[in-house]
């Protein structure tokens, strides 16, 4: 999940996914936008 599609945060989850790729080169992510910088019930109804 990212908060805001900001570069800071884009770039986060693109270092993520390619140390996850350097182990695994099939892995996939699949990036949630949740547009606030704290929101937990929404982080748990995306997350079910």
């Amino acid at each position: 999940m990212g908060s805001f599609p900001i570069p800071q945060v884009v770039r986060g989850i693109n270092a993520a996914q390619q140390a996850a790729r350097s182990v695994n080169p099939d892995v996939e992510f699949d990036v949630v936008w949740l547009n606030s910088w704290f929101s937990p019930e929404t982080e748990e109804s995306v997350s079910q």
